[in-house]
């Protein structure tokens, strides 16, 4: 396979996980913004149907799960494998005990059916701001290298 081609399909990876990941969270923090009633009144559009909170809910749960996963056992096979190289992955991400600490909260709210707060949903911000770091970088070389 061409540089090129690994360089796209991992940007095309990453980029689509970002994408996911994010329209999940907005869902979730949209919901919780529609609960309050005054922000309800004066923003009507802000309704989440309960079929785009059940989608939400399952994506992102998908999501920390194969974080979780990613964090005892590094394979290779893992979709998140190719972050390994990107340093604000590892730090952010993967070292830190505390987020990772998070990361686990989460995603046992979403098994047990529970809600995520704003906090909670900040907290997965951070993941998606590092996806989102690298989409970038990864587009900028696949411009480069296309000449």
């Amino acid at each position: 396979m061409s540089d090129f081609t690994l360089l796209y399909k991992k940007y095309s990876s990453v980029s689509s996980l970002t994408n996911e990941l994010n329209g999940s969270v907005i869902v979730l923090k949209r919901r919780n913004m529609a609960a309050n009633k005054k922000i309800l009144e004066t923003h009507p559009r802000l309704q989440v149907a309960d079929e785009e909170v059940a989608k939400a809910n399952r994506e992102l749960l998908n999501i920390l799960a194969t974080l979780e996963a990613f964090y005892d056992k590094q394979e290779s096979s893992s979709s998140l494998y190719q972050l390994s190289e990107n340093q604000l992955f590892r730090k952010y991400i993967l070292e830190n005990v505390e987020y990772r600490e998070q990361v686990k909260q989460a995603a046992a709210k979403l098994r047990n059916h529970q809600h995520l707060t704003n906090k909670d949903l900040g907290d997965i911000d951070r993941f998606i701001s590092i996806l989102d770091n690298e989409a970038s970088v990864l587009y900028r070389k696949l411009r480069s290298s296309r000449g």
